[in-house]
Order: C-alpha cells, then structure tokens, then sequence
C-alpha cells in the first residue's frame, strides 16, 4: 500500500479561514494592530504557497508548512509577551494554536492509502 497525499486545498482553504476570522475580530477590537498584522502574516502565507488556491507560487508545501508553524508559535509568544488586553490576547493564543495544528495535521494534504502500484 501506499500512502498519497490529497486534499492541500483544504489545507488552504483553512488558513484563508483563519485569516479572515482574525481580521475580522481586528476591526471591532479595540487595539486592532497586532491582529490585522498577524492575520495579514496568515494571508499571505496562505496566498504565496503553491497550492491550488494560491494567489502567487512563491514556495513549495515544506517551505510553506515551516512558515505556518513559526508564524503560529510567533503568535502564541506575542500573545504572552505583548501587553494586549485579555480579549486579545486570548484570540491571537486560539489563532496561533490552530495555525500550528493546521500546519501540522494538514500539512501536506490529507493522509490516504492507496493498494494501487504506479
């Protein structure tokens, strides 16, 4: 059996989510800079990946998913390092966990096995 991977729209499609989301809580926040910057650090990671719903294919799925995981450790460390108030705090630590697990699990696609020999 092998394995293949399948499914890295997904994976985008994701991140373009959590992006979103976060620009989204950046424009009712009350101190909205770090979260529109982390969410514009998200986007374009999102965006320059060479994925199928990538805007520019600027790096391949490695370069991307290391990108991910520093971007979403980076986040949770200015969570606690920052001084924000507790609302924010807490949406960049939810944002940064998932970016790690979304780069992380979804990496590379999905997961599948396959019993056919090429």
């Amino acid at each position: 059996m092998q394995k293949r991977w399948t499914g890295v729209w997904v994976f985008q499609l994701l991140e373009y989510a959590v992006a979103l989301m976060l620009a989204s809580y950046a424009t009712r926040a009350v101190e909205p800079i770090v979260p529109a910057l982390v969410a514009g650090a998200v986007l374009l990671n999102a965006a320059l990946f060479d994925g199928p719903l990538s805007a520019f294919r600027v790096f391949n799925t490695a370069t991307h998913r290391a990108l991910g995981i520093f971007l979403g450790l980076g986040t949770v460390v200015i969570a606690f390092l920052g001084s924000l108030d507790m609302t924010n705090r807490a949406t960049l630590i939810l944002t940064g966990v998932a970016e790690v697990f979304i780069s992380v699990r979804f990496g590379y696609g999905i997961r599948t096995t396959s019993s056919r020999s090429k």
